[in-house]
């Protein structure tokens, strides 16, 4: 209990899977709070997004939760078919499909609730903060009672409404759209959600992005702000400093 089994910065080529106990995955902010990512029970896995080639580093500590047993396979090896083409060997890569495909179903199921609370969150405002402080995540925020949701959040607030509304047919057409232009989603929740901006005051719900995500939380950020009426020189300056600053490494915010 409390060893860790991945930190973060570790580069791993392995996937983990507790056969005994539970392994908790977490993260600590800038004044050192501690917050609970996921946590994964027996039988389950992770490491599959990191230990793929060019995956990155991990950007969180991974500890076990209780006295465990946790079994490592080795991804280059899982991929490399055996020179006897055993049946063994393919029932591994078989399992692990259809493991991924579990874990994918349930993470597009999760997004959904994400999707629909995203909206009913005014920006700028406490309401998502005081949400989560109360329920912990989208799923329990959607099942949550109108009089368990008003206690939470500004009774002058608009939101409550929208909140309220447990239609998800919204959030599925956005999904939808998204998996279609190959946009890319990240929940609060997400391990790869930006820290820092987990410290703001009223963080966004959800991050829609297109390509590959850098690591956020070693990378260098710039932000650029500017008016939306700009000049030429404005724009061709914006341009120069942004391309000059992404083709030294920095990430353009």
């Amino acid at each position: 209990k409390g060893e860790h089994i991945y930190r973060q910065g570790d580069n791993i080529h392995r996937i983990a899977v507790p056969v005994e106990g539970s392994i908790i995955i977490q993260n600590f902010d800038y004044w050192g709070n501690r917050s609970i990512i996921n946590m994964i029970g027996t039988g389950e896995m992770f490491g599959e997004a990191y230990a793929a080639p060019d995956s990155g580093a991990m950007t969180n500590d991974v500890i076990a939760a209780e006295d465990c047993t946790v079994m490592f396979f080795d991804i280059n090896r899982i991929l490399t078919v055996c020179s006897s083409a055993c049946r063994f060997h393919t029932t591994v890569v078989q399992n692990l499909v259809f493991a991924l495909s579990e874990k994918n179903r349930k993470l597009m199921q999760k997004l959904v609730y994400w999707l629909c609370l995203s909206p009913a969150c005014t920006p700028g405002t406490a309401t998502f903060p005081r949400l989560m402080e109360k329920f912990g995540d989208a799923k329990s925020i959607y099942e949550a009672d109108s009089k368990s949701i008003a206690r939470c959040i500004d009774p002058r607030s608009s939101d409550r409404v929208r909140l309220d509304d447990k239609s998800l047919d919204k959030a599925q057409e956005i999904l939808d759209y998204c998996r279609r232009l190959r946009i890319g989603l990240l929940s609060y929740d997400d391990e790869k959600y930006p820290k820092q901006l987990k410290e703001i005051q009223s963080p966004p719900v959800i991050l829609y992005y297109r390509g590959v995500l850098p690591d956020f939380n070693s990378a260098f950020c710039v932000s650029i702000v500017g008016t939306r009426s700009l000049s030429d020189y404005g724009r061709r300056n914006a341009f120069k400093i942004s391309y000059d600053l992404a083709s030294a490494g920095a990430t353009i915010v």
